[in-house]
C-alpha cells in the first residue's frame, strides 16, 4: 500500500533534478519580451528592401536595431516629430522631422520598403488615413509595408492605458484600413498570446510561466495563428497598382474613432475602491484617498468638456467634508481643473453630475480625471467620464 506514493514522490523527484540540471536563463521583463518577438517578427520579413522609411523612429538605437535585425539597406530614412535629430545617425540614414501622415519631403516611388513599428496607436485619426495615403505614394509598385501595433480586443480587457496612446486598432481593422489604402495583406500574425486558445481565460499580461500550454514559449508560439487574441498584432502588405479608396479610408478611420474612443475615456483605475456593478462604477467603502483615475489620455490643443458623476450611498458623514474633483496631466503635477464639492450637496442615492471646462495651450499627454474623498463615506463615482471636445479632426 506504501508502493504507489514512494513511485510518485521518486518520480516528482527525478523530475525535478532534470529541471535544475537544465542552465539558468533570466527571464526578461514584459517589455523586453515583447520587443523580442517583434524582432524575432523582422527578422522573417521578406529581404527585399533596399531603400526603407521608418516612420517613427526613436534615436540612434533604433537604426541599429534595424540593421541588426533586417539587415543593412542601401538607404535608410527616418521619419519623426517628437525626438530631437541624434548628432550620430549612421551614414546611410536620413533623418525627417515631420508626423506620420504628411512626408512631402519623400518623393513618390522613391522607396521599395516602409517599417512603422508601434507608432499607429501614437496617431489621431487623420494622421492614421494621412500615414496609408503617404504610404502608398511613397512607395514603388510591389514595395513592402510593414505595421505593428497593440490590439485594443487585449488592452480594453486589461483596462491598459498608456499616457501617448490614441486608441489602439484591432486586427481586423487594421487589415481593412491596409486594404482600402491600395495594399494587399500578405501576412497576419500576433504577438505574444494573451486569452488562451479553446479555454474561457485572460492570461496575466507578465505572466512567465517556464512550463506547459501556458509557458513563454507557448504564448509566443501559438500567438502567429491568433493575432486578435495576441497582444500585438504584426501586418505585412504589398503596395498594389489600385488606387487609394480614400472616401472609404476615412469613413472606416472615423468609425474606429466613434466607437474606440469613448471606451478608451473609461480606463479608470482605483486605489481606496471597490469595481461596482459590472466595473462601472468605483465603492469608497469609508475609506479615504483617491477613488477614482486615469485614464492617461492624450488631448490635443482645444476647449473640452468633461463630467463626472458620484452618488452617495451612507448617511453617517461630517456634511462639511469635501470631495474634490480634478484634472490633471502628465506626472499629475500640471492642473487643468478642479473643484471641490461639500457632502452636504449630496443627496441619498441620487447621482450628482460635477462638469467641467478646461482648455489645453498643446498636445498633452497623460490626462487623468480624479476623484478623490474623505474618510468615513460611502460613496460611488462612475468610471465613464463624459468627455466632450470642440478640437473634432
Amino acid at each position: 500500500m506504501q508502493l504507489k506514493p514512494l513511485k510518485k514522490i521518486g518520480k516528482l523527484f527525478r523530475k525535478t533534478i532534470r529541471r535544475l540540471k537544465k542552465p539558468y536563463q533570466p527571464f526578461p521583463t514584459i517589455n523586453e519580451l515583447l520587443h523580442q518577438t517583434r524582432t524575432e517578427a523582422f527578422k522573417q520579413a521578406p529581404k527585399t528592401v533596399r531603400n526603407l522609411v521608418s516612420v517613427g523612429c526613436a534615436g540612434t538605437w533604433y537604426f541599429d536595431w534595424i540593421r541588426e535585425t533586417y539587415g543593412d539597406v542601401n538607404k535608410h530614412t527616418g521619419v519623426e516629430f517628437y525626438s530631437p535629430k541624434p548628432n550620430d545617425l549612421p551614414a546611410n540614414v536620413e533623418w525627417i522631422a515631420n508626423t506620420a501622415g504628411h512626408m512631402p519631403e519623400i518623393a513618390g516611388g522613391s522607396a521599395d520598403g516602409i517599417f512603422s513599428g508601434q507608432n499607429m496607436e501614437h496617431l489621431w485619426p487623420e494622421d492614421v488615413c494621412g500615414f496609408y495615403l503617404e504610404s502608398h505614394r511613397i512607395l514603388q509598385e510591389g514595395g513592402l509595408l510593414i505595421v505593428d501595433s497593440p490590439n485594443r480586443l487585449v488592452t480594453t480587457q486589461y483596462n491598459w492605458s498608456h499616457p501617448e496612446h490614441t486608441v489602439e486598432l484591432t486586427p481586423t481593422e487594421a487589415v481593412e484600413l491596409t486594404t482600402s489604402a491600395g495594399f494587399d495583406v500578405t501576412n497576419v500574425r500576433g504577438l505574444w498570446l494573451c486569452e488562451a486558445v479553446g479555454r474561457d481565460k485572460l492570461y496575466a499580461f507578465d505572466d512567465m510561466k517556464i512550463y506547459g500550454l501556458d509557458s513563454v514559449k507557448n504564448r509566443m508560439e501559438v500567438a502567429k495563428d491568433f493575432p486578435e487574441k495576441s497582444f500585438l498584432w504584426w501586418v505585412e502588405a504589398r503596395r498594389s497598382r489600385r488606387v487609394p479608396d480614400e472616401i472609404k479610408l476615412r469613413t472606416k478611420m472615423t468609425q474606429i474613432w466613434n466607437d474606440a474612443w469613448p471606451e478608451r475615456c473609461q480606463r479608470t483605475l482605483t486605489i481606496i475602491g471597490k469595481e461596482m456593478n459590472g466595473r462601472k462604477a468605483f465603492l469608497s467603502r469609508g475609506k479615504p484617498g483617491v477613488l477614482m483615475y486615469g485614464p492617461y489620455l492624450p488631448l490635443r490643443k482645444g476647449r473640452y468638456s468633461a463630467k463626472f458623476s458620484v452618488t452617495l450611498r451612507k448617511d453617517y458623514f461630517n456634511p462639511k467634508d469635501l470631495i474634490r474633483f480634478d484634472i490633471v496631466a502628465g506626472d499629475g503635477t500640471l492642473l487643468l481643473g478642479e473643484r471641490e464639492i461639500a457632502l452636504e450637496q449630496l443627496t441619498i442615492d441620487q447621482r450628482f453630475e460635477v462638469p467641467f471646462d478646461f482648455e489645453i495651450a498643446d498636445t498633452t499627454f497623460g490626462v487623468q480625471f480624479r476623484v478623490i474623498v474623505p474618510s468615513g463615506i460611502v460613496i460611488e463615482s462612475d468610471r465613464d467620464v463624459s468627455l466632450q471636445t470642440m478640437t473634432g479632426w
